[in-house]
């Protein structure tokens, strides 16, 4: 479980191999251990809903081929890990090790970040940095976007949000001050910070706020009403290193004319076949097709636009279905939890996937590898930690 966790932080190839492994671990319990399933049962109809809606999509799909194929491989796969996460995180020591690595994991990538930044590439995986071209009058600012080993500014941006989230609730679930944790929480939670402002990813502020109101909203900490606030001013004090990014006063922003655009082209497709979609994974090569002369071949960077085109209202509406079953069992858990760090802990999940959800909204956050598996893998992690939090005393 450690591993995939590492995995999901720096490459696809190690993402694959974490999520092959914890399935076959997870088979090997269940068909030779007989283990006894744990997942609500609820949440198994609502996942295999969803499936048959993903399949559904099918029958438009001008790549058949390519949907079945992420039907089983990918979407298939994914909901298998969430239950398989779900039923693997059985005691508070694992779930608080998860967490731990998680955020250390983050914190190296900040850095990591931190120097991709200042020289335009990564140390670990030599990745080259995205670019920021900003201009105000006659003077024109460029900078680098730190990406660390993600391939975008905005895909590395919706990762912190969630670690930050869950690092957040660890401070809470850390609560004696000693020097150790302060140190601790001061490096995690202050590089995540810094690094997510060098992303200079809108959205990604976007999605931090989100994630902080969560958390005031859980455990009524009145200091985390001003995070949000502190993120308003720098967007609107930043107007055009996070606001318009135009060559020239009052000229609209190129990036928010070019969202528009695929948006546009969105709902084209949407329109075609409403109610089961294009086709599922078929969103680009269709785009190929139809989209405006204005912009190239691209995917719709809003997840849920892109969910909507490619299976249906049907499919959308049950993936909504599901988020909300989510959502419902674990706010009920944080109430009847009676052990204060279990409870810490599982609001900072709820906080991590509400920033990976509000993220999602500005980028294809559900549809790229390595935080779609973070996605689902925090799904499972959510699922366990609501199971264990009323069960445990105070400990």
């Amino acid at each position: 479980m450690y591993f995939l966790i590492v995995g999901v932080s720096v490459s696809n190839a190690l993402a694959s191999i974490g999520v092959g492994a914890v399935l076959l671990l997870w088979a090997f319990k269940r068909i030779v251990l007989r283990e006894k399933p744990t997942v609500p049962r609820p949440l198994v109809i609502l996942a295999a809903l969803l499936f048959l809606a993903f399949a559904a999509s099918l029958t438009h799909s001008a790549y058949p081929g390519q949907s079945l194929q992420a039907l089983f491989l990918k979407y298939g796969k994914y909901f298998l890990l969430m239950f398989a996460v779900a039923e693997g995180v059985k005691e508070k020591r694992v779930a608080v090790n998860m967490a731990l690595v998680l955020c250390v994991t983050a914190t190296v990538l900040c850095w990591d970040g931190v120097y991709q930044f200042f020289s335009g590439r990564d140390l670990l995986l030599f990745r080259e940095a995205g670019r920021l071209d900003v201009f105000y009058g006659g003077w024109a600012f460029h900078s680098f976007r730190a990406t660390a080993t993600f391939p975008a500014a905005n895909t590395f941006a919706a990762y912190l949000v969630s670690v930050m989230m869950l690092g957040l609730g660890l401070s809470f679930f850390y609560g004696a001050v000693t020097w150790k944790t302060v140190f601790g929480k001061v490096l995690c939670l202050g590089s995540m910070v810094l690094c997510l402002f060098l992303t200079f990813s809108r959205g990604g502020l976007v999605a931090c706020m989100a994630g902080i109101l969560m958390l005031a909203f859980l455990f009524k900490k009145k200091i985390l009403w001003a995070v949000p606030v502190i993120f308003l001013v720098v967007l609107f004090s930043g107007k055009h290193l996070y606001g318009n990014r135009a060559a020239r006063e009052g000229a609209v922003d190129p990036t928010v004319e070019t969202r528009l655009l695929m948006l546009k082209d969105a709902t084209r497709m949407f329109r075609s076949h409403p109610w089961t979609g294009i086709g599922l994974n078929t969103y680009y090569k269709t785009h190929e097709k139809v989209h405006s002369s204005a912009i190239p071949p691209s995917y719709a960077h809003n997840s849920y636009m892109q969910m909507l085109a490619e299976v249906g209202i049907v499919g959308l509406m049950s993936f909504v279905a599901l988020m909300i079953y989510w959502f419902g069992r674990g706010l009920g858990a944080v109430k009847r939890s009676r052990d204060p760090g279990l409870k810490y802990l599982l609001g900072g999940v709820l906080a991590s996937v509400s920033g990976l959800c509000a993220a999602s909204l500005f980028d294809n956050v559900l549809f790229m590898l390595l935080p779609a598996t973070l996605f689902w893998v925090l799904l499972g992690y959510g699922v366990a930690l609501a199971r264990l939090a009323p069960e445990n005393r105070v400990s």
